[in-house]
């Protein structure tokens, strides 16, 4: 073999073994996810929803809020901590700081989606994606 030929093998086996290294990682570091649909609609007037198949934030007004409680349970035997992503037309609007659940522990936690004084009238949607990682 030439030296060509060694420095693409050895990248060859350094990409498997990191490749092995982030799949095994994230195996044992990530233990749960749940994807929730969000919408909220942004209008004159004030309302709410007890839809409970997706995140709904009800009617409000640009510079209102809209909350909802939701609960999370860790069903895993290590406590984990769960991080909350966003997506969507609603993502900058939503924010969520990280949450330390024992094993087993449940939590009622608010979240809320605060809307722009600039926000248009009309319907918003995103995704709220719950991660849940071994601490």
């Amino acid at each position: 073999m030439n030296k060509k030929q060694l420095l693409i093998l050895a990248i060859f086996i350094i990409l498997i073994f990191a490749g092995i290294t982030m799949i095994t990682f994230s195996y044992y570091k990530i233990k749960a996810s749940i994807t929730i649909p969000m919408k909220i609609i942004v209008s004159e007037k004030i309302g709410l929803t007890t839809e409970t198949e997706i995140l709904h934030f009800g009617q409000a007004r640009p510079g209102d809020s809209g909350i909802r409680s939701i609960e999370i349970k860790n069903l895993n035997k290590v406590p984990v901590t769960a991080y909350f992503l966003t997506q969507g037309d609603i993502k900058n609007w939503v924010k969520k700081e990280p949450i330390y659940l024992n094993k087993q522990e449940s939590k009622n936690i608010t979240i809320s989606a605060k809307i722009p004084e600039n926000a248009g009238f009309g319907e918003y949607t995103g995704v709220l994606k719950i991660v849940f990682k071994r601490t």
